[in-house]
């Protein structure tokens, strides 16, 4: 075991359009650090529109032509505050915790749908506590289609991915992405992936643990509540 990796905190989230290999290299890196010896949590911050679209097909419709274009955007944000909510209980645990999407691919969505302003999604990110940092997966719209369309498992357009895309590069806080090439070969973005963590876990620029903005106490620690709450009221 590593201890400098066991000791630190980090929370990574991971961004891109679909088909650049998101879950896929979470899975992998996880795998990696665990056998470092480090613990490691993967948590998907998903807005919940394939299952919403699925829902609907059964109805011979889509989940935009019921809800429309505001209405999936509330619902895709809602979704993603219960799972960030459990990825912020996550975070006390220490280690590492890898979010698979964050609120930063809703305000990407929100771009490429042309909706004005931040939105709900922009009011839950300062209500959450955010990543540490944010990779970007960047691959060509056309590569990550022609993955899409292998696999048979999602329903995506060409013009639906750019316009995404376009989304995240859009973002005020895009220049603070880490960016990596999702073109390569899954062997070699895990590859990448693992070397921006390790760098990252080198850096003193982390967040602390949780615990000193949420602490959490045991259900019959009564002591410990009593003061932690006299010394915060």
């Amino acid at each position: 075991m590593e201890p400098m990796l066991e000791k630190r905190n980090l929370s990574i989230a991971l961004a891109g359009i679909d088909g650049a290999g998101k879950s896929s290299a979470a899975k992998a890196l996880a795998s990696r650090l665990r056998d470092r010896g480090m613990t490691v949590e993967v948590t998907g911050v998903y807005g919940g529109r394939k299952n919403m679209d699925n829902l609907a097909r059964r109805f011979g419709t889509t989940a935009s032509r019921i809800l429309g274009i505001r209405g999936m955007d509330f619902a895709e944000t809602l979704v993603r505050a219960a799972r960030m909510a459990h990825a912020t209980r996550l975070m006390r645990r220490g280690g590492l915790l890898i979010l698979d999407r964050s609120f930063h691919c809703q305000q990407a969505l929100r771009r490429a749908r042309r909706l004005p302003g931040p939105g709900l999604a922009g009011l839950l990110e300062l209500l959450f506590p955010g990543p540490d940092a944010v990779v970007f997966f960047e691959i060509d719209p056309q590569t990550a289609f022609a993955r899409i369309r292998a696999r048979g498992t999602d329903v995506e357009s060409l013009e639906d991915l750019a316009a995404l895309d376009a989304g995240y590069r859009q973002l005020e806080t895009f220049g603070d992405f880490i960016t990596i090439d999702a073109a390569q070969s899954p062997d070699r973005v895990a590859d990448q992936l693992e070397q921006e963590v390790l760098r990252l876990l080198g850096s003193s620029a982390l967040h602390p643990p949780l615990d000193l903005f949420f602490p959490v106490f045991d259900g019959q620690d009564e002591v410990a509540r009593a003061a932690y709450t006299s010394g915060h009221g």
